[in-house]
C-alpha cells in the first residue's frame, strides 16, 4: 500500500474535494490505493488521515477472506439466481443471480453465517 500525491491520476473523484474521513472538512491532498476483491480502490485523504489510515491493518487485508465460500447450483424454481443446501437449519437458502457476498439467509440463531455471511461461488 502507498500513499501518493499525484492527484492528476486519479480518474472519477470526487467532486467535492474533501477528505473522505466523515469528520474531516480539508480539501484531500493524497491518497490510498488498495486491492480489494481484484478491485483497484482509491480512498482520498487530507495529509493528517492519509498517515492516520495507511497504519491501518484492515487497509491491508481482504475481509472477504475469512468468509466462507459456499459452492451452489442454480435455483431449481425457475428464478435466476443461486442455492445451496444448509447445513445448520437444514434448508434451501436461495439468491439472485452471481455469486459473491451474501447476508444469510439462515434461520439458526447459532449459525456461523449469521455473523458475516458468506461468499457463493456456482
Amino acid at each position: 500500500m502507498e500513499v501518493k500525491n499525484k492527484m492528476s491520476e486519479i480518474e472519477n473523484y470526487n467532486c467535492e474535494g474533501l477528505c473522505i474521513e466523515k469528520t474531516c472538512s480539508n480539501k484531500y491532498t493524497e491518497f490510498i490505493h488498495i486491492k480489494f476483491n481484484g478491485m483497484n480502490i482509491i480512498l482520498l485523504f487530507c495529509k493528517r488521515h492519509a498517515k492516520i489510515y495507511e497504519a491501518f491493518d484492515w487497509l491491508k487485508r481482504n475481509p472477504l477472506e475469512k468468509q466462507p465460500t459456499i459452492l451452489c447450483e442454480k435455483r431449481d424454481d425457475g428464478v435466476k439466481g443461486l442455492q445451496f443446501f444448509c447445513e445448520y437449519c437444514g434448508e434451501i437458502h436461495k439468491h439472485g443471480e452471481g455469486g459473491g457476498h451474501r447476508g444469510a439467509h439462515c434461520s439458526n440463531p447459532h449459525s456461523p453465517y449469521k455473523k458475516d455471511g458468506y461468499v457463493l461461488k456456482e
